[in-house]
């Protein structure tokens, strides 16, 4: 009984040529977003804003943060990263 066994249990190849074309997916998947990454080569620009507090208190402006946006895009969304909550703020 144990020879029968063995010769219906599939072998690690097969289990592997199932996941082949997975595989090839991902791979095109990442080489495609590599080459559209390459052409537009987009770059973040960051600032950090040292807040000093003050009587007059506001998030937006009394806080350290660090303000990074896309350098090549004219209208692009600021984002906010803050060392306190809310951590994160988008402007448009």
């Amino acid at each position: 009984m144990a020879s029968s066994d063995a010769a219906t249990r599939p072998s690690l190849l097969d289990d592997w040529w199932k996941f082949l074309p997975l595989l090839i997916l991902i791979a095109m998947a990442i080489l495609s977003f590599a080459k559209v990454a390459e052409q537009v080569k987009l770059s973040f620009s960051c600032e950090r804003h040292l807040g000093a507090f003050s009587n007059a208190f506001s998030i937006a402006f009394d806080i350290n943060r660090t303000d990074c946006r896309l350098s090549g895009v004219e209208d692009s969304p600021t984002i906010h990263l803050w060392e306190v909550p809310p951590y994160v703020g988008i402007d448009w």
